[in-house]
């Protein structure tokens, strides 16, 4: 039996409003392979967006989310299991957080070649054989 092609693995992303910081997560996760169908500023309407728009990969700043960050890592794994949660901090203390919340991958702003990784092994997951 051959593999079943997917389309480009979709990405709803919590990011400051920077416009550096936007445009150097928009490399990352297109080097990812992966495809941004949102981007929001606020966790709150992260939540709205990620019922709305059913991304494979949600890829959020946890500090950005503040002290519900971690929380909201679980909140998004409940309530689809199949999507991942990739989070990103400045903070090295948050990555184990992180992952034990349920992220897949924690990784730092200042190596978003980490989140062009992890998005192209979310990618290649997703091909079935």
């Amino acid at each position: 039996m051959g593999s079943i092609e997917h389309g480009p693995t979709t990405c709803l992303v919590l990011w400051p409003e920077t416009v550096t910081a936007s445009s150097a997560l928009g490399l990352a996760v297109a080097h990812g392979g992966a495809e941004v169908v949102a981007t929001v500023h606020r966790w709150a309407d992260l939540l709205r967006a990620a019922v709305e728009t059913h991304p494979d990969v949600i890829v959020l700043d946890v500090a950005m989310s503040g002290p519900l960050g971690l929380r909201l890592v679980s909140v998004l794994r409940h309530l689809d299991p199949g999507r991942e949660v990739v989070t990103v901090s400045e903070l090295a203390a948050l990555d184990l957080a992180s992952v034990e919340a349920g992220a897949i991958a924690a990784v730092s702003p200042d190596d978003l070649r980490s989140l062009s990784e992890v998005l192209h092994r979310i990618g290649a997951a997703r091909v079935q054989v």
